[in-house]
């Protein structure tokens, strides 16, 4: 673009097309920055709208420096800095909207589009769906018309403007396709910068509260999506394993304890193999839950003594991992000294009635597999509800829980039923993780959510190694209050098709269409890129070798598209251009021939000077043919004038 082009003079309907594409721009952040921001913004793109509609006088540098100042010190109130992610998106999108207050030439405008072009990709750090990725492509095409709209010297209509864009766009799409499978991956997440400290997590935690799980049964988040290579295991299988809480804290408070790595084989597998794949979303936590028992840790995490499945890093991104599980188990050496203390561990002047409960089991039971039959049997055959809403229980939650309310969600049964193991000496610690998931048959996969979140109890048995205990399963379906069963309705209705089933089938085809992107798009790390290379028969991890194979691509490709594109038939002439062309075959014909850099204006002229008789007409012919080539003329009417006056000539220059 020449310098002159930069300095010229932005039209109004350049600018309305520039307020438009930065709002469209700014629209998807609305869900990740204050209400403030996206307030401010709008009303400076109301307001510069309103300056191009009415022709007001634009604000002064006085006035935009103070906009400045406030917009600095409401970051700094806000987040308390105005470097990071959120902080400085939130910077970039005030100061593009202030930019726009002082647009007068097109380098100004240039600057937005090329810096909203910046803003287009922060808008994929907070969310990566399909429909994300759809709507930014869509605000590319507008960025895109927007420029050719600034830099053109012959106006396009705005349907042209927008199929030259994506032309445009559709054409780079091989190149871009080739770097992304291509281009050395780094290890981390492609779409994420580290949170601020200000987002947090969702789902589990390292501690578990009465109230705590059912406060996750409200919520239809998915938690992760499960893909089984092999058979799948029965509902009664389908535990998936994450924090293990072992201290008990006063209050019956349950926390875990800091994770050891697995230093002795406890338990080994015996039973069918099940080999299957995890999509995990991210909830800023290591924990990866796996089926019950994992038996090895994949790359980029470890097995814990606890057969805790840990990632060596947060999950603060969507991750893929293949993993190995085992539903059946024997023991194969002792309980740890140590892990025996921890697991019979007692809070110090607490539930003094749970302790005596289980120490009189202790005494009336010679097995450990009795005492856990008697538990079960309590809470089978006493009255023991199983309700989101149970009462509040202060100071002896447990002992309160057990022998006064007897109301309660599966975090109350799981502690309860552990330190009832723990007072009759046997090991015993809860274990949260999440029970069961929906299958979509669509592309066959399971759907975990966090309404699924679940709490169970593991007990150790000297014959038979850790066993998982699910004391929520003893109680009588008779028993399960109304608003517990109208939390999990939407869980029955998927299952049942009370939910009108085209819908149903459109949310399990949406999910089905995020689960092949989470897949094959934003899960594309090392690890796929090798296997990918592999197959095409390239040495992985040889970076030369993949920048010169990039390198070749590339050119390829590139040639291709300028064979195509050059290549090809020219396009149509447009009508105005072919009246100009025959009139040009005309005077050549009589000795007038037009140079090829000559403009229509001094072509006219010249052949005025050579034939005085055919001046009016070749004047009359270039003017018209320049108003409909270079300026804004409505067609229609100058058109048909411009045929005439070609007929003209041929009859004048005849006669």
């Amino acid at each position: 673009m020449s310098r002159g082009c930069l300095g010229q003079e932005v039209l109004p309907g350049q600018l309305r097309w520039l307020i438009s594409s930065h709002g469209l721009v700014l629209l998807p952040h609305a869900a990740s920055l204050p209400p403030w921001v996206m307030l401010i913004c709008g009303g400076l793109l109301a307001w510069r709208y309103r300056i191009t509609l009415r022709g007001d006088p634009m604000p002064g540098f006085l006035v935009r420096l103070l906009l400045v100042v406030l917009f600095l010190t409401l970051l700094l109130s806000e987040y308390g800095r105005i470097f990071g992610r959120e902080p400085g998106i939130a910077l970039l999108a005030l100061m593009l909207s202030t930019k726009l207050l002082e647009v007068k030439r097109a380098r100004d405008a240039l600057l937005v589009i090329f810096l909203d072009f910046f803003l287009v990709a922060t808008a994929f750090l907070d969310a990566q769906e399909p429909w994300m990725a759809l709507y930014l492509f869509g605000t590319l095409i507008m960025l895109l018309a927007t420029w050719i709209a600034l830099v053109r010297l012959a106006p396009l209509p705005w349907r042209s403007r927008l199929r030259l864009s994506g032309t445009l766009l559709l054409q780079a799409a091989p190149l871009a396709i080739l770097l992304f499978l291509l281009f050395p991956r780094v290890p981390g997440p492609l779409w994420n910068l580290p949170s601020d400290a200000r987002g947090g997590g969702s789902g589990l935690s390292d501690e578990m509260r009465p109230g705590s799980i059912g406060e996750l049964i409200l919520s239809e988040e998915v938690a992760f999506r499960v893909r089984f290579a092999n058979d799948i295991p029965p509902p009664e299988d389908r535990y998936w394993r994450g924090p293990v809480l072992e201290r008990i804290d006063p209050g019956g408070v349950w926390r875990a304890n800091e994770p050891l790595p697995r230093y002795a084989r406890l338990m080994a597998p015996a039973g069918a193999r099940i080999d299957y794949t995890v999509t995990l979303e991210p909830h800023g936590e290591r924990w990866i839950f796996a089926l019950e028992l994992p038996d090895a840790a994949p790359p980029r995490a470890s097995l814990t003594q606890d057969h805790q499945l840990l990632a060596t890093e947060p999950v603060v991104e969507r991750q893929v991992w293949e993993l190995t599980s085992y539903t059946r188990h024997v023991a194969t050496n002792g309980l740890h000294p140590f892990e025996r203390r921890a697991n019979l561990q007692l809070p110090a002047g607490e539930n003094p009635r749970t302790l005596a409960l289980g120490r009189e089991w202790a005494k009336r039971f010679r097995s450990p597999e009795a005492v856990v039959e008697e538990a079960l049997e309590m809470f089978r055959r006493q009255p023991f509800w199983y309700t989101l809403r149970p009462p509040r229980m202060e100071g002896d939650a447990i002992d309160r829980f057990l022998f006064d309310n007897r109301r309660g969600f599966c975090e109350h049964y799981a502690g309860a039923f552990v330190l009832l193991m723990r007072a009759a000496g046997i090991p015993a610690r809860v274990v949260t993780g999440y029970q069961g998931g929906e299958h979509n048959p669509v592309s066959d996969y399971w759907i975990v959510r966090q309404s699924d979140a679940h709490a169970w109890a593991e007990v150790w048995l000297p014959t038979r190694g850790w066993r998982r205990i699910d004391p929520t399963a003893a109680i009588s379906p008779a028993r399960v209050d109304r608003g517990l069963e109208g939390a999990e309705r939407p869980r029955r209705a998927r299952a049942s098709g009370t939910v009108p089933d085209l819908l149903h089938r459109a949310a399990l085809f949406w999910d089905a269409a995020n689960d092949g992107w989470n897949r094959w798009f934003l899960a594309y790390g090392t690890e796929t890129q090798d296997t990918l290379l592999r197959a095409l028969h390239l040495p992985a991890g040889d970076w030369l070798m993949l920048g010169a194979v990039l390198a070749g691509g590339s050119v390829a490709i590139l040639t291709l598209l300028y064979l195509v594109l050059v290549g090809r038939p020219a396009t149509r002439l447009d009508p105005a251009r072919r009246a100009w062309d025959r009139a040009c075959r005309q005077l050549a014909r009589a000795g007038i021939p037009r140079h090829p850099w000559e403009p229509p204006g001094d072509y006219g002229r010249r052949v005025a000077r050579q034939r005085p008789e055919l001046a009016t007409e070749i004047l009359h012919i270039a003017d018209l043919y320049s108003r409909l080539r270079y300026g804004r003329e409505a067609k229609g009417e100058t058109l048909l004038e411009l045929r005439r006056a070609v007929v003209r000539l041929a009859s004048r220059r005849r006669g």
